[in-house]
């Protein structure tokens, strides 16, 4: 019989615990802890199974061996995407939209953005070849397009671009065997590890080329991202796999509909129920297109973020030349709500003057939205600084403040703030002026 005797030194040395169920009996008992690892390992014994089985404890070196590793990077100019999707090793980040909707643009800017940090980029060029591959990431880093990149600028000046990131970013070999593709690709990522010592990105572009490689296209889509689900996590390396939207999900990748919540995001994958198992996070490019329209509005939807919680949709907005993704403050009106907006203007009969076209209604809607984020944007940094009291924020901290933007925009909040006469500047503090009753 064990003994069940608490250990007095341990116990009493302890707070009490109150988030738990307290069961009469259980104590911690070192006793208890050698026994079953005695009885596990007396049970590998008589099988080829080598169970662990371990408890919570056992698993802390690994808890501790985690925490030593970065979380993936992303660009600078997507704060709020970059809190949302916070990702960490043996994490898959999905990415859906439409074809031609940017989502190779994304991954590369991103990658770009982890090779500014020192870790490295692994990329399966299923869709795209290396060598198209590479031109955009010349043309996304001097926001031009491709197209310039590769019929005008000369070797010199594209080895110049690349000497930046070329040790960061390595292709993986194209097979048409999916054994072979993903012996490949872990091979990459085996190597990456051994060289840089640093989880390395994993982009597969797309995942419909590596489940096309199974004879059934939809089971071959389930059963790929399983695979690289379970590669991910064996290798301790962030993976984004994307994906092309569904065909009954275009009209909310377009923006022609709103769906109801970002939760919605998941669903428009070709496979959601995969991403939606498969993935730490998911988001959904919904991008707005325009005819001969250079910048195109669009919407970040973040239908799941494991570790955040913070499901919701950022406005955003894509550049072509470079195929550069920017992150706005508001978000930019859908088709759908322009068209809505102008029908709307048709009906009205007290209007004076002709209806907006759909471009002007666009621009109105969206400089109204603008304006509330800029308003919020004051509100929030006042109600921050008065937190501060007597002593005022210090100026580095005010981009810390959640929703001030980036850029100029929170300079320019503060500086319409002060020309309020609601707050003043003290050396390098800012601090709230007393009320006048």
């Amino acid at each position: 019989m064990i003994d069940s005797e608490p250990e007095e030194d341990f116990v009493t040395a302890q707070p009490p615990v109150t988030n738990v169920i307290q069961f009469p009996g259980v104590r911690p008992n070192r006793k208890l802890t050698d026994a079953w690892k005695a009885r596990v390992e007396a049970g590998n014994q008589k099988t080829t199974t080598k169970l662990k089985l371990p408890s919570p404890i056992d698993v802390m070196d690994e808890v501790m061996r985690q925490r030593s590793m970065p979380a993936m990077s992303w660009p600078a100019a997507w704060p709020n995407l970059a809190r949302r999707m916070r990702t960490y090793p043996g994490d898959m980040v999905g990415v859906v939209g439409s074809q031609g909707g940017g989502k190779t643009s994304f991954a590369i800017q991103v990658a770009v953005a982890n090779a500014g940090d020192g870790i490295p980029t692994v990329w399966m060029a299923g869709e795209l070849d290396a060598a198209q591959i590479t031109t955009r990431i010349v043309a996304n880093m001097h926001g031009v397009h491709a197209m310039a990149v590769r019929d005008h600028w000369p070797r010199e000046r594209i080895e110049y671009a690349l000497a930046h990131v070329s040790d960061m970013f390595h292709f993986v070999d194209r097979f048409r065997d999916r054994e072979k593709q993903l012996d490949a690709i872990r091979r990459a990522v085996s190597y990456t590890w051994e060289l840089y010592r640093i989880p390395p990105l994993l982009v597969v572009d797309h995942i419909g080329k590596l489940a096309g490689l199974s004879g059934d296209l939809r089971v071959g889509t389930l059963e790929a991202l399983e695979l690289l689900r379970e590669l991910t996590v064996e290798m301790q390396c962030y993976t984004m796999p994307l994906s092309q939207g569904s065909r009954g999900s275009q009209a909310m990748l377009t923006g022609k509909t709103t769906p109801e919540s970002a939760t919605e995001a998941i669903g428009l994958a070709a496979e959601s129920k995969s991403y939606e198992d498969d993935c730490a996070n998911v988001i959904a490019l919904a991008l707005f297109k325009v005819d001969n329209a250079m910048r195109l509005d669009a919407h970040g939807m973040v239908g799941k973020a494991r570790h955040t919680g913070e499901e919701g949709t950022e406005g955003m907005a894509f550049s072509k030349p470079g195929g550069q993704w920017f992150e706005l403050d508001y978000l930019p009106a859908t088709p759908g709500e322009v068209t809505a907006e102008v029908a709307k203007a048709k009906k009205d009969k007290h209007r004076a003057g002709a209806p907006p076209e759909l471009p002007q209604a666009r621009a109105d809607l969206n400089a109204a939205r603008s304006g509330n984020a800029d308003a919020a944007r004051r509100i929030a940094l006042l109600e921050a600084i008065r937190r501060h009291g007597a002593m005022g924020m210090e100026t580095k901290h005010v981009k810390d403040v959640r929703g001030v933007g980036r850029g100029t925009a929170p300079q320019q909040a503060l500086q319409d703030l002060e020309r309020q006469g609601l707050i003043e500047r003290i050396n390098n503090r800012w601090r709230a002026t007393p009320r006048e009753e």
